[in-house]
């Protein structure tokens, strides 16, 4: 899953080696991670997943589903909005 994906999904829950894909683990780092607690997780029988509001919160995302919103980039910096999505007094235009 990338972090778009992550931003765009109407999903409540992600399995784990899902989540460490967004932030570049591999499938057992990603389930080192969860049992260190650095991913949030739940437990569901035997299964371990993670809440989608959790890990956004957690990467500093929006915590809402937002298909309309979607910034215009996401990148392991964090995500970075359109300039259409900023409020007007905050949007700055360079005449070149």
């Amino acid at each position: 899953m990338t972090p778009t994906e992550l931003l765009t999904t109407d999903q409540a829950v992600i399995t784990v080696p899902q989540a460490g894909e967004v932030i570049g683990l591999g499938q057992s780092a990603s389930y080192d991670a969860a049992k260190r607690g650095d991913l949030p997780t739940i437990r569901v029988g035997a299964r371990y997943l993670v809440p989608v509001a959790k890990l956004r919160e957690l990467l500093g995302m929006p915590t809402w589903p937002s298909h309309d919103d979607a910034p215009a980039e996401v990148t392991r910096e964090g995500v970075k909005p359109s300039t259409d999505q900023l409020p007007a007094e905050e949007v700055r235009h360079v005449e070149g």
